[in-house]
């Protein structure tokens, strides 16, 4: 029961050494919008510019996340559940816009991946 209270981190089994640090306008100058891109891992920044940042790995990338997805992140990191369904290759991502202020702003959305419907 005490246990549960000192977890650890999540382990994530891709290796993202060499993946590139971008965010979501520089990763999408060069890839689709529209497609799923499956989700190998996710942590949280704890120092920056910015402060505590979200990053979502995938094939090739660390793809830095809007602020508003720390919590989010945070909750899934936490969740035994759902990091196995990460490994397992089962999170995708996908890329959606929103209004904000006036302004269009873009932010991801996490989903069931299910690789032979998607590009990977």
């Amino acid at each position: 029961m005490f246990n549960e209270l000192f977890k650890g981190q999540p382990k994530f089994t891709y290796n993202s050494d060499n993946n590139a640090y971008v965010g979501i306008t520089e990763f999408l100058q060069d890839h689709d919008k529209q497609l799923t891109y499956q989700v190998h891992g996710m942590f949280i920044t704890k120092t920056g510019k910015y402060g505590p940042r979200a990053i979502a790995i995938i094939d090739g990338y660390n793809i830095y996340l809007p602020k508003h997805m720390n919590e989010i992140v945070d909750k899934i990191r936490n969740t035994p559940d759902m990091v196995d369904a990460i490994n397992s290759g089962k999170c995708g991502l996908v890329f959606r816009d929103y209004e904000k202020d006036g302004q269009t702003h873009t932010t991801v959305d996490f989903v069931d991946y299910v690789p032979t419907e998607y590009a990977e």
